[in-house]
């Protein structure tokens, strides 16, 4: 007995609860660390302590790819913190992990808390540009370049690097088709929309469906049949004749929204390229 007292105060000596937590997250099992760590911060009175102990659940959950229990662990941590440039740091981390969430209102929020703080300029560089690129995910590229333009320079980037990402911000991406535009054709002639918004098959589709519909309704009327001919014409048609005018401005926004998610990577690539640019020089 005594020797396995001897044994288990060994253990706890060497095994405290942020210590077998730090090891089982090296071992690649982030759930059980972040028992453990808990344990850390249930046992301890230490501010410094639990802040350390929240941290490193961040950290195990940012292992397990959730971004948004990553950043809410770190936003538990902040009040622990004293550093101004500690909390900073921990905002933009927490941002990063929202915007990796798609918690983008989130982010936008964190940023902007270090731009208003008295955090160092060059953190506040760092915040200044996320919000940029937090605007291109929201696709809002005119916004975005508000940010992200003034940011990069301040990071002493090439002006000419900085001209190209400007021009992908500012210009709309080539292709793009107006809604207005595809429902009024469409309202002219079924069809003529959906081939304008770049859906050949749906407009020959739509067309010929509502010709046959139309036709259907002249040969009723034509054979007296006056009854089913109104009928035809007052609700089984404008059933098809109004969801085709629906279906025409919907496609010329879906294209637009791919477009524009299309120029979003575009950016994100020309950013991503830039910055490794930078690093290499």
């Amino acid at each position: 007995m005594a020797l396995l007292a001897l044994c288990l105060a060994i253990f706890s000596a060497t095994f405290t609860p942020l210590k077998l937590g730090d090891h089982l997250l090296s071992m690649g099992n982030p759930e059980e660390a972040i028992t453990e760590y808990k344990r850390f911060i249930f046992f301890s009175d230490s501010p410094e302590e639990i802040k350390l102990g929240m941290m490193r659940i961040s950290e195990a959950y940012r292992r397990m790819g959730r971004w948004d229990l990553a950043a809410d662990a770190l936003h538990d941590a902040i009040p622990f913190m004293r550093d101004r440039s500690e909390i900073a740091v921990a905002r933009i981390r927490s941002a990063l992990d929202m915007i990796c969430a798609g918690g983008y209102s989130s982010a936008k929020f964190d940023l902007l808390e270090v731009l208003n703080s008295d955090a160092d300029r060059s953190l506040k560089i760092r915040a200044r540009f996320l919000l940029g690129v937090t605007g291109i995910y929201e696709g809002k590229r005119s916004q975005s370049a508000g940010d992200l333009i003034p940011s990069l320079r301040e990071m002493g980037v090439d002006e000419g690097d900085i001209s190209k990402l400007n021009r992908l911000l500012l210009t709309p991406p080539a292709g793009r088709k107006s809604p207005k535009t595809a429902a009024m054709l469409s309202t002219i002639l079924p069809g003529a929309g959906q081939i304008y918004a770049g859906h050949l098959k749906d407009g020959i589709n739509a067309f010929l469906l509502n010709g046959a519909i139309l036709l259907w309704a002249w040969r009723e009327l034509k054979s007296k049949d006056l009854k089913d001919g109104l009928l035809i014409l007052t609700l089984i048609l404008p059933r098809y004749y109004l969801g085709n005018i629906r279906k025409s401005r919907r496609l010329a926004e879906s294209r637009n929204a791919q477009l524009e998610l299309e120029r979003s990577r575009r950016i994100l690539e020309e950013i991503k390229g830039i910055l490794e640019g930078e690093v290499s020089r």
